[in-house]
């Protein structure tokens, strides 16, 4: 059985939680079990969506938690975007 990562946005601020439904038309938010025990509600997206939310959180002042889950019935988990930079970076040397 095939494991798919399923990408969800918490938005962190009113500001932020705006500019996601106008991009993502309207979604409506799902709550979300983390592996911390917290429910949460937030978006589900493609990773496509959230490389450009990346790139354009700076200057649309974006305030957001990326989490990731594993498979349908697993727990989310944050993602760190760090841990991208870091692999990059050992690559390169």
């Amino acid at each position: 059985m095939e494991r798919k990562t399923r990408w969800y946005v918490d938005p962190k601020d009113s500001h932020t939680n705006k500019v996601l439904q106008r991009e993502l038309q309207g979604a409506e938010e799902i709550h979300l079990k983390t592996n911390l025990g917290k429910a949460i509600k937030a978006y589900e997206v493609d990773y496509s969506f959230i490389r450009n939310l990346n790139s354009s959180k700076d200057d649309l002042h974006l305030n957001y938690k990326v989490f990731r889950k594993q498979s349908l019935h697993g727990v989310a988990t944050e993602f760190d975007f760090g841990v991208l930079s870091k692999k990059r970076k050992n690559k390169s040397k």
